[in-house]
């Protein structure tokens, strides 16, 4: 409708001056609309386009930190325990979790499984390297610690799934 009125007004506009013919006054306003137009449509496309690598390079870094997560969480169901150099490989590995997520909650997440595997280790040190000193109590706190956090690390594989889900499903 602005356009019409536009061009109505150039019109009558364009019958008191003498300069241009008026059919070419109307042509100019009409190509000019249209390239206003298809400018905003491209820059419009563009910034879809640019939207789309941003999410792409995110996806990236976050399905490494994914994969960081799960070959930790397989390490300790392979061998029962992790080592202190899986544990900062860990945080060398997910570092960027802070970053990459909305919220704090993969970093949290992450801090627990660092936390709990320092704790993993701690308590096997203590039963295999201390055996022979330990009363048989204490060892069976030992080891009923150590199997609680077994279990918690075997249930990790489908939380970790779930946590990641929402930042790794491509729409």
């Amino acid at each position: 409708m602005k356009i019409i009125f536009t061009i109505v007004f150039l019109y009558e506009t364009a019958k008191d001056s003498n300069s241009v013919p008026v059919w070419i006054q109307i042509v100019s306003v009409v190509v000019t609309l249209i390239l206003a137009i298809l400018t905003t449509f491209f820059i419009y496309r563009q910034r879809k386009l640019e939207e789309t690598k941003v999410r792409l390079e995110a996806y990236d870094r976050r399905l490494k930190i994914y994969n960081s997560i799960k070959i930790f969480i397989s390490e300790i169901q392979t061998w029962g325990t992790t080592t202190n150099d899986k544990l900062v490989a860990l945080l060398q590995e997910t570092r960027e979790s802070l970053f990459l997520f909305k919220d704090k909650e993969i970093s949290n997440y992450i801090n627990n499984l660092y936390k709990r595997g320092v704790d993993l280790e701690y308590i096997q040190n203590r039963l295999h390297k201390n055996m022979e000193h330990l009363k048989d109590e204490e060892r069976m706190k030992l080891a009923t610690q150590s199997r609680d956090l077994f279990q918690w690390f075997t249930e990790q594989h489908r939380i970790v799934e779930e946590k990641f889900e929402k930042y790794l499903r491509l729409k």
